[in-house]
């Protein structure tokens, strides 16, 4: 019961992108119930379908109008990976419709199940081959965007790549990753054009796989014997290198390439930066690319007050998802707005990066739309209520995590020989094994230093400092920051007087509560007789319904309907 939501998007998000195929289409195929396995002996049948289903190859191919045959091979390949991933090489796999009945039939000769044995060095000579292993074989920092680095001790962590004694990954995408991830070890150690290449040698008498990783050249260890610097036009190149605390034989590895990266994009002074070594005349050379930010001073020059407490104010935002300050969103029509631009009565949010997310919204009175609902995404629990007919959803342990990206960064018009700016919105879920999360979604704000100082120092804003705080003010926006940490405490609009943004930390717990007492009487409608059509009932008619006109109404009647029955069919059918 607890992922009903989820499938309703992932269901209707397939048959969105249906084609229309030569061959027999997929139809009621596509259930994944009426997937039918022979053979299958190491996995639950259950675990299988939600594999297929968590994958974007089969939601594609699981289409209605899809073709039949093209599911088939989706099918297969993606289970023939499968197993390889789970230490099965001679896995053999067929996928096929059933004459008698409405069924895919998969059988399945499973085969030996390998675990993963010892890794073994080959042509190393200088490479400490014992880091080099354990950096497989023990958990790894994950790779952090830029500007959202942290101390070790802080990041997320991989699993190991390979790990003796568990089931030996042989697919191939797995073997590239921990070749790419050879490489990267190699690089710790400053070998930084080292050539290798990992492969996997099977025993099936001792059921274990050996993974042999050949070293066909070390090359070098790195260090900066020529510098190349191109770009420069307003900086001098000393003051480049001082930057960087660079000069000749300076080491080349992955933490000091890590360390330029980071100080040339926290200077805010350049648009675009490459830093790579290369291999020039038998010597290492660093090769440095750049393209100034045309109105940045350069860097013999500080930045001003303002533009310091801007990037105080763009670091806080970086880090606002790991934080415990609440954004919380408060819109009400003043009294003076006859007609105001946001048909609506009320509107709150409080968006807690580590709590969890509220939405209240409450239509206005002789609009489309005169509900008024909440929403609350936590770690272990989604609800849609209702407070009209006293009604709600609670549906737990989703297991999935949704998460979303703002990222704003540099971009360059050749056109006018200018740099500009790109704002960059991403969204995603992810699926998880615990039924309970540490964070129930997953922020990435990203703000390239850069990028920041330019939109803030447009002609169009007015900054102003007084009393320890700093103002950003145009014909949209005012914004009040603290001006020695940076943290954002309100934001208001002035074309729109009914709307602030407030950042303040104790809205979720006090928001939470006062929901759980004003919704303690709500009948939960997945505990009625017929939960799935209750609950399609309650999105189509009493939510998006709503937002149609009279006469939108009847001219979409048949086609929310069909879609009422295609949706609540697939439901019933995934979860059983």
């Amino acid at each position: 019961m607890h992922q009903r939501l989820f499938v309703v998007i992932a269901l209707l998000s397939c048959w969105t992108s249906t084609q229309i195929g030569a061959t027999e289409p997929v139809n009621q195929y596509g259930n994944v119930n009426c997937f039918v396995f022979e053979g299958l002996t190491s996995f639950h049948p259950e675990a299988v379908r939600k594999a297929l289903l968590w994958n974007p190859d089969f939601q594609r191919a699981v289409a209605p109008s899809a073709p039949l045959d093209n599911l088939l091979r989706t099918t297969k390949a993606i289970l023939q990976t499968g197993y390889l991933h789970a230490g099965f090489p001679q896995a053999s796999i067929t996928v096929r419709k059933s004459i008698v009945q409405e069924e895919i039939l998969i059988t399945i000769t499973e085969g030996p199940r390998l675990k993963a044995g010892k890794i073994e060095f080959a042509g190393a000579e200088q490479l400490n081959t014992d880091q080099l292993r354990q950096y497989l074989i023990t958990p790894q920092a994950k790779s952090t965007p830029l500007a959202k680095a942290k101390e070790a001790n802080q990041q997320s962590m991989s699993s190991p790549f390979w790990q003796p004694g568990e089931p030996a990954p042989l697919d191939p995408a797995t073997l590239q990753k921990i070749s790419r991830q050879l490489k990267r070890a190699c690089r710790n150690q400053g070998f930084v054009f080292a050539e290798l290449d990992a492969k996997v040698n099977i025993d099936l008498a001792s059921g274990t796989a050996l993974l042999k990783v050949t070293v066909a050249n070390e090359g070098p260890i790195a260090t900066a014997q020529t510098i190349q610097i191109e770009g420069l036009k307003n900086n001098r190149r000393e003051d480049l290198l001082t930057l960087l605390n660079l000069e000749p034989n300076s080491p080349i590895n992955q933490q000091s390439l890590s360390q330029w990266h980071r100080q040339l994009w926290e200077s805010a002074r350049f648009t675009k930066f490459a830093i790579a070594p290369r291999i020039n005349d038998e010597q290492v050379q660093l090769e440095i690319k750049l393209l100034e930010y045309e109105d940045a001073p350069p860097l013999s020059q500080p930045l001003s007050e303002e533009a310091k407490a801007l990037l105080r104010i763009q670091q806080w935002l970086s880090d606002f998802s790991q934080s415990s300050t609440e954004l919380v969103l408060n819109y009400q029509p003043t009294a003076t707005e006859a007609n105001p631009k946001i048909p609506l009565q009320k509107v709150k949010m409080v968006l807690a990066p580590k709590q969890g997310l509220y939405l209240e919204v409450a239509g206005a009175p002789n609009h489309s739309y005169t509900g008024h609902h909440h929403f609350i995404l936590n770690s272990s629990q989604l609800g849609i209520y209702n407070h009209q007919s006293q009604q709600c959803f609670l549906t737990g342990g989703l297991r999935i995590q949704p998460s979303f990206s703002i990222a704003m960064v540099p971009s360059f018009d050749e056109a006018t020989n200018k740099t500009s700016s790109d704002l960059k919105l991403g969204l995603g879920v992810k699926s998880l094994d615990e039924d309970t999360i540490a964070t129930p979604f997953q922020a990435n704000l990203e703000f390239a230093p850069v990028v920041f100082l330019r939109e803030s120092l447009k002609a169009s804003n007015k900054i102003s400092v007084s009393n320890g705080q700093i103002l950003v003010k145009n014909e949209s926006l005012v914004c009040h920051a603290d001006l020695q940490t940076g943290k954002i405490k309100r934001i208001t609009f002035p074309k729109l007087p009914g709307l602030q943004i407030d950042f303040q930390t104790g809205a979720w717990q006090q928001i939470t509560k006062r929901e759980n007492v004003q919704s303690t009487n709500f009948e939960n409608g997945w505990q009625a007789a017929k939960p799935l059509e209750t609950f399609l009932q309650f999105i189509l008619n009493e939510t998006f319904w709503q937002l149609e006109s009279n006469r939108e109404k009847a001219i979409v009647a048949g086609r929310r309907r069909a879609i009422a029955e295609l949706t609540a069919t697939a439901l019933k059918a995934a979860v059983g």
